[in-house]
């Protein structure tokens, strides 16, 4: 920056909080890439979704992970529902 020069202002926090507010909208639909997925792998198996969550909740695979954490809080009786 030249001697002299005026320095932009910076973004108001309101407007940099917009931004956040967009980039957040719609997460869980980024996140769950197949909603069939821990239904079919249960039935498969020939168990509970429920099982298989808690089964899945374990995995080293972090996608496998994160479908069963997923799978956990978001069916009836899970984190959001108590």
């Amino acid at each position: 920056m030249a001697l002299g020069a005026k320095r932009p202002s910076p973004e108001p926090v309101w407007l940099w909080y917009l931004h956040l507010e967009e980039a957040m909208a719609g997460w869980i639909k980024r996140a769950i890439k197949h909603p069939g997925a821990l239904t079919r792998a249960a039935a498969s198996h020939g168990v509970s979704k429920k099982q298989e969550a808690v089964k899945e909740s374990h995995s080293s695979n972090p996608h496998i992970r994160a479908r069963g954490i997923l799978g956990k809080r978001f069916m009836k009786g899970g984190d959001l529902h108590k």
